[in-house]
């Protein structure tokens, strides 16, 4: 819940970002997979298809953010919105 965290806290205190419809988007998934894991991770969940769905969405934020740390994303996300 890192990016989550971050980007909360940074529309509370700077506001809502610029960023074209991609990044946007791309934020939207980020906060969306975040949910995903934490929620099969607090729900206890087991089996087969909820490891799946936990790993493949874990695959999917590293590749939508790069593993950069939350505030390189968003400047990353805002610079790209700017191009």
């Amino acid at each position: 819940m890192k990016y989550i965290k971050y980007f909360s806290f940074f529309f509370k205190t700077k506001g809502s970002p610029h960023l074209n419809s991609d990044q946007l988007r791309r934020l939207l998934n980020i906060v969306s997979l975040e949910t995903t894991i934490k929620n099969v991770d607090d729900l206890n969940i087991t089996g087969r298809k909820a490891y799946n769905l936990r790993e493949s969405s874990k695959t999917s934020l590293k590749q939508l953010t790069k593993e950069l740390p939350p505030e390189n994303l968003l400047e990353e996300m805002m610079r790209l919105s700017n191009t």
